[in-house]
């Protein structure tokens, strides 16, 4: 029996990841690009990586502005595992 107080973190970690999943595919369905540390956790990598995929060009991103790189709805889609046909 677990003490009194603890917590399961794989569990709250699983359920913070789906609903983000869920936050992000409903923002890239409506055509609105990605933030990459949400998408990167949603897609189980580090920010680190994602931005290092962008930057040899294995995965699209554009920059918005000086500290901020998105990564479009389209890209975003296939990153998630999302078909055409779904979103839209």
């Amino acid at each position: 029996m677990e003490p009194t107080g603890t917590r399961n973190f794989r569990d709250e970690e699983d359920r913070e990841r789906a609903v983000l999943f869920l936050d992000i595919k409903a923002q890239v369905e409506a055509g609105l690009s990605a933030k990459v540390r949400p998408l990167a956790r949603v897609i189980g990598i580090s920010p680190a990586n994602l931005y290092s995929m962008i930057a040899a060009g294995k995965v699209r991103g554009t920059r918005v502005s000086e500290r901020r790189i998105v990564v479009p709805a389209h890209e975003a889609r296939r990153l998630l595992g999302i078909e055409e046909a779904e979103a839209a």
